[in-house]
């Protein structure tokens, strides 16, 4: 409080409306393999579709981990996922490019932002996979090549334009004034130079002329070379400093543009100067991009137009909302299918093979297909779930194994130890794991099946922050009319997250009001009753198939081997959104005084929550302690703060028994009561 010298009025604010947040507790999180989409990267998606613009549809090659993540969405909105890729030697795996360079190795958008790109041509795909071997980029680069009327890379034969003039650096000796340069070869042709004041102030290409060779006996066969001083400046189109060339016009094939662009008909006028280089003295720098489907590997029909967009060759031109219209920018900003990686080198009217965007002004439009992208070896899940470590910038709560590696049954359980060990490590997150695939689909008998379950898990970690499950299910793949099997984690994820919704996570996730498995054909493994008092014991929840009642999740303990309140799903997350809200809220009193104040403002705080979660039956009681008893001097000394919270969680019912006593007609009930 600050000290008045003087007689005045002080007015000052305190808040002690602090409240505990409401925390998330449905956010689920998988790492997949995947055809297509960002590597290495979490993506959020809230529905099925989104799981398929992102990462295309489910293949031989991934449909498990993608259906483990398609079956989650059935039940919950928010989804983030990671698409593990293989980080074996690079010519493994990459994406499509202009240059049909092998294995480069986009991973997302950072590393195209913060790496030197590979030298491939002008675009590439952008995310790793065979899919980008469908796309191809087509650029109307100018109104010429938008209507046809621009010059070609090539010699038209019957009127006999010359193909190319190039310039070089260095030369001497070119008199100020209008030179007339006539070629004779074939049809001949001619180019017109004009210098003034030092200075190329144009080259004109000029149909037709005759009789000029080189010597008076050696028939033009080598280029004409033409020194310009090096005191002279200009730009191809209007001057150069340095030789001119003027190449064999026989020596290259006559290729000149003579039709509209090929998609023309997708634009209302041609390219032309945008308002933002016209206000500034620019001209002529819009440009067309059309990215398609060439293959129709993408969307089923080959030539399928995907992207269409209306740019600029002017790396500060800005639209009327500020946003960079640089084609660059634009691609990286809007595409779903292609980085821009380098400009081109073309061969403008006016100039030889020029690498640069100026040049594009007086260039032809160009195709370019797109290839050698490839999908790698299979895919590195255990760093894709590192992605998900820091609980302090990445907010999820139901992290999903998937399949792991089906094709490694040892990486399989590395990657279950994964997940056990990264939801150990956050200590606000639930994992889920499932078996093998080999461990229980296509086995004839219901005892190995439960034999080989119990065997996979028995040498996994004892933990409260990790739930196991019994085994696969059957279910239809409606992008590839088959049937699948997929691993029940992920529905075991998603009934947590349908509680959230319908009740409350600290209620528990199984049974017939909550415990409800879609999308089931048939299970690998429906235990029986003494299977599931098998599995059971060992941290395992069936998941069963009951006739009339459809398939339902049998069971909510985690896997703690220990028996105590936190072997049961619904105590463990009825923690976790205790400890999660409270811990975000009591940020507010660090760097506050360790006082009695602040102690009865983390009080007052704290017990108005857990009252409600009380009367939302979570807890049957409770009780908070953050006084002098627990901050003692010693603890204020050290700069920490204490508090005790006592928590009676309530109980979820897995056993229930029914007495039913029969009684002779005359005996009392009151008696057979007592």
């Amino acid at each position: 409080m600050a000290f008045q010298v003087s007689p005045g009025v002080l007015v000052q604010e305190k808040d002690l409306t602090t409240i505990i947040p409401n925390v998330s507790t449905s956010i689920g999180g998988i790492v997949i393999a995947a055809n297509k989409g960002p590597a290495d990267d979490i993506v959020e998606v809230s529905s099925e579709k989104q799981l398929v613009d992102y990462f295309g549809k489910p293949s031989d090659f991934n449909a498990s981990s993608w259906y483990t993540a398609a079956n989650f969405l059935k039940y919950s909105g928010a989804l983030k996922v990671v698409r593990a890729i293989d980080d074996s030697p690079i010519n493994d795996g990459g994406a499509a490019n202009a240059s049909g360079t092998a294995g480069v190795l986009i991973k997302n958008d950072d590393i195209w932002e913060n790496s030197t790109p590979p030298s491939v041509g002008e675009f590439a795909a952008k995310t790793p996979g065979v899919w980008g071997n469908s796309l191809k980029v087509d650029v109307c680069p100018s109104a010429g090549a938008f209507d046809g009327t621009a010059l070609g890379e090539g010699v038209d034969a019957i009127s006999g334009q010359i193909q190319s003039v190039a310039f070089s650096a260095g030369g001497s000796g070119f008199d100020n004034g209008t030179h007339d340069l006539t070629v004779t070869s074939g049809t001949g042709g001619s180019v017109r130079v004009v210098v003034a004041g030092n200075t190329v102030t144009s080259v004109t290409l000029l149909a037709g002329g005759s009789g000029y060779t080189v010597n008076a006996t050696t028939p033009f066969t080598t280029p004409l070379t033409i020194t310009i001083p090096p005191a002279l400046t200009g730009t191809p189109g209007t001057g150069f400093v340095g030789t001119m060339i003027v190449e064999d016009i026989d020596a290259i094939a006559a290729v000149p543009q003579v039709d509209p662009w090929v998609h023309a008909d997708l634009f209302d006028v041609a390219p032309g100067t945008s308002d933002y280089a016209s206000d500034r003295g620019g001209a002529n720098d819009e440009m067309y991009i059309v990215v398609s489907d060439e293959d129709g590997d993408i969307t089923g029909v080959a030539g399928t137009v995907l992207e269409t967009f209306i740019c600029s060759k002017a790396s500060d031109v800005r639209s009327v909302t500020g946003e960079g219209m640089f084609y660059k920018d634009v691609l990286f900003r809007s595409s779903q299918y292609i980085y821009f990686m380098d400009f081109p080198t073309v061969t403008p009217a006016f100039g030889g093979a020029v690498k640069g965007v100026t040049y594009y002004t007086d260039h032809v439009a160009y195709s370019l297909s797109l290839a050698n992208g490839a999908d790698g070896a299979f895919p590195n899940f255990s760093n894709g779930l590192q992605l998900f470590a820091d609980a302090d910038t990445v907010d999820v709560n139901l992290i999903m194994a998937g399949p792991g590696d089906i094709e490694d049954p040892a990486a399989t359980k590395v990657h279950a130890q994964d997940v056990i060990n990264l939801c150990n490590s956050r200590k606000d997150c639930l994992g889920f794991i499932s078996p093998r695939f080999e461990d229980v689909v296509g086995v004839a008998s219901s005892d190995t099946q439960t034999t080989n379950v119990k065997g996979y898990f028995d040498v996994l970690s004892s933990t409260s922050y990790v739930v196991f499950d019994s085994g696969w299910k059957y279910q239809y793949d409606t992008y590839n009319d088959v049937y699948r099997w997929v691993p029940l984690n992920g529905d075991l994820a998603g009934t947590c997250a349908n509680t959230d919704d319908v009740a409350d996570p600290w209620f528990s996730p199984a049974g017939m009001s909550r415990g409800n498995i879609k999308s089931v054909v048939k299970l690998a493994y429906n235990p029986k009753k003494n299977e599931r008092d098998t599995l059971y014991k060992a941290r395992i929840n069936p998941v069963v198939t009951f006739p009339g009642m459809g398939t339902l999740l049998w069971g909510d303990k985690t896997a703690q081997a220990k028996a105590s309140a936190f072997d049961r799903i619904n105590v463990r997350r009825l923690f976790m959104v205790l400890e999660k809200a409270i811990s975000i809220a009591s940020r507010a009193q660090l760097f506050e005084l360790n006082d009695d104040i602040t102690r009865s403002n983390f009080v007052a705080m704290t017990e108005p929550f857990l009252r409600d979660v009380q009367g939302r039956r979570g807890i049957t009681d409770f009780k908070v302690v953050c006084d002098t008893s627990n901050n003692t001097g010693d603890v204020i000394d050290r700069n920490e703060f204490r508090a005790d919270i006592y928590i009676k969680p309530a109980r979820s019912i897995n056993f229930i028994t029914l007495t039913f006593v029969a009684t002779r007609t005359g005996v009392s009930f009151s008696e057979v009561g007592a």
